[in-house]
């Protein structure tokens, strides 16, 4: 007779136990926990790329590439419009450590198409105030990030020679 109590005090128990977690996951369900909806892409927010803005190795800031980023969204009014916005950003980025563009050394552009070569000339030239202009480099590239049609890095010296 103990061995048919301990049975059914075991399956009695089971039960119990099926009941009682039915009831937590349901609860959990309601208040949020669980969800069963998925968010999709254009909810869920970007992951922070793997790099850093800008580093400072040696007395040199080096700069990471940039493009028209304002407020998270690509400039597209224009290509001078977006190419302003990339000067800015690196501006910005100099600003913070208290540079500005004369300070660039080295520039690199890349162009998603040359056909912009002469609007980014226009552009460029108008961030610089001194006479000297950085080294600079400009290449073709097939695409960039967030479908941009210029990106630009620069190097630039933390304290200016006289």
């Amino acid at each position: 007779m103990s061995k048919n109590k301990s049975k059914n005090f075991t399956a009695q128990s089971v039960q119990s136990y099926r009941f009682t977690m039915r009831s937590f996951l349901f609860t959990l369900s309601i208040i949020g926990f669980m969800s069963t909806s998925t968010l999709s892409e254009a909810q869920t927010p970007a992951p922070a790329p793997p790099y850093s803005d800008a580093v400072d190795a040696g007395g040199m800031l080096y700069i990471s590439g940039q493009i028209g980023r304002l407020n998270g969204q690509l400039v597209t009014e224009s290509f001078q419009a977006e190419a302003h916005q990339v000067m800015k950003n690196i501006g910005e980025i100099l600003r913070k450590r208290m540079l500005n563009h004369d300070h660039l050394v080295s520039v690199t552009i890349y162009l998603k198409d040359m056909k912009n070569y002469a609007a980014i000339n226009e552009v460029y030239r108008t961030y610089f105030r001194g006479s000297r202009l950085p080294a600079r480099v400009c290449i073709a590239v097939a695409d960039l990030p967030m479908n941009a049609n210029v990106e630009i890095a620069g190097i630039a010296q933390m304290k200016k020679g006289k």
